[in-house]
């Protein structure tokens, strides 16, 4: 949140140069046999324990990279571990192509918190639609997302959005829910006015196909 107030005072830019390929990403299992997998293990290391198997053109979130680029942590449900970085290739048309949206940003994102137990899916730089789980009857409401963009003075892969009444900023970093084994590519703040005051909500978020 220590950027938070910072997002409704600051001009943001929708122009972003594209530097080298920012993570996490969505990326699709290449140059593997029909009849064979792709091996996910425990350390990136081909000699480490195997912890689960991706199928060819299985599309996979790429949540960070080894020291030598060679492998690629990946979130495969609640299988977190490593596959080699050469049969990874970035799935087209999933990110922000820095014209129209930031560079780096995924074009969809599927995102949850607790306390209260929410979820919302983001589509970028067009709808917001969120379930709020404590209300007593609980479902969702699509607000219209007025742009997506980064802004100037805060670190790399920062971005922030209102769609009235919601406004939030997602970062990019490896965020744990702290209920399960799944770990997630981006962290949400998100601040939301209705009839009852201002509520702060905080989460987690994957990118997720469009």
């Amino acid at each position: 949140m220590r950027n938070l107030i910072l997002f409704f005072t600051l001009s943001f830019s929708s122009a972003l140069a594209q530097p080298e390929l920012p993570l996490p990403l969505l990326y699709t299992v290449t140059g593997v046999a029909a009849d064979d997998t792709l091996n996910v293990r425990e350390t990136p290391n081909a000699h480490a324990e195997d912890v689960g198997d991706l199928l060819p053109g299985q599309t996979v979130e790429v949540l960070e990279l080894s020291d030598d680029g060679k492998w690629g942590m990946v979130s495969a449900g609640e299988n977190i571990g490593w596959v080699a970085a050469r049969f990874l290739t970035l799935t087209q048309g999933t990110t922000g192509d820095g014209i129209t949206l930031p560079y780096g940003v995924p074009l969809r994102m599927a995102c949850s918190g607790t306390e209260p137990f929410w979820s919302a899916e983001i589509v970028s730089g067009k709808s917001f639609k969120i379930i709020n789980y404590s209300e007593d009857n609980p479902r969702p409401t699509t607000y219209a997302m007025q742009g997506m963009s980064k802004p100037v003075n805060i670190g790399p892969y920062v971005y922030g959005f209102i769609s009235p009444p919601v406004s939030g900023v997602i970062r990019r970093e490896i965020c744990d829910d702290g209920m399960s084994d799944s770990l997630y590519g981006w962290s949400i703040d998100l601040l939301r006015r209705d009839q009852g005051g201002v509520f702060m909500l905080t989460g987690c978020c994957s990118a997720v196909q469009p």
